[in-house]
Parts: structure tokens; sequence; C-alpha cells
């Protein structure tokens, strides 16, 4: 049963929890971002963004993006090149999404015909909250149909 959260201005801490434990359960979650709206689940579970792309009507050559908390985080699944961390110092949170090679737990990330990982840590304050609340990576599109 779908359950509709708030979170355009933000969300409570446990809105966020409740948001984050559904992503982290496989299931989808429509969110705002600093640049619309996104439709996303956890990136560690490859049923998740099966559903996912499969909701969307998109191609499995078409690969998803992926959003984390903070810098850091980032680090745990990419490997952030010198250019990478000064973008990221520069640039996040917000919309830019940098194309980096995955680290070896980064792998989990994207199926293995995809040699890079396209990462971001977004600026609205909901989108950063469920991310951090689920405290896995989350895979993600807009919102709209591909």
């Amino acid at each position: 049963m779908a359950e509709i959260i708030d979170a355009v201005a933000g969300l409570s801490e446990a809105d966020a929890a409740k948001a984050g434990a559904a992503g982290k359960g496989c299931r989808l979650a429509v969110f705002p971002t600093e640049s619309g709206y996104a439709l996303g689940s956890t990136g560690l579970i490859k049923a998740a963004t099966r559903r996912l792309l499969q909701v969307k009507e998109r191609s499995t050559l078409k690969p998803l993006a992926v959003m984390v908390a903070d810098v850091q985080a980032a680090r745990e699944w990419v490997e952030m090149t010198p250019l990478a961390e000064s973008l990221a110092a520069r640039f996040w949170p917000g919309p830019l999404l940098l194309l980096l090679k995955p680290t070896a737990r980064g792998r989990l990330l994207t199926f293995p015909e995809y040699p890079t990982v396209a990462i971001r840590v977004p600026a609205h304050p909901a989108a950063r909250a469920l991310i951090k609340a689920s405290g896995v990576p989350w895979v993600y599109s807009s919102a709209n149909k591909s």
C-alpha cells in the first residue's frame, strides 16, 4: 500500500526513517530534488533497480544514476580522482553528476557491463534525509517517463 509523505519542505526524522526504510526494503519512492522529482530505491539490491527500470519502461542499456548522502559516502562507492574531489568540493551538494570508476564495493551499484557509476550528492534536504536515514546509496531517475 502506498503512503504519501509530504517532503517538499523537508522531512521530519520519523518520515525520513519511514522513507529510508521503504527504499532499503526495495520499495520505490518519489521524492523532491533540487532539479525536479526523482523515483528511486536502494542501489544495493538488483531487484529494486530492475523494478525501477520496469516502472519507468526504461532500457537496461540506459544505466541509473546514484545518490549518496555526502562526499564521504561517495568515496566508499567510487574512485574519487583529484578532479572529482575538486568538483565535489565546489558543487556538492547539488545537481552535478560525476561519472567515475566504481570501487570494489561500488561494483554492487551497477551491472557488470557498465565500467562507471554516475553519482551525486543531492542538495534538497528531503532527498538527503531519506538517503541518510536508509544508510544505503539510492539509484534514481527522474519521476517523469523516460
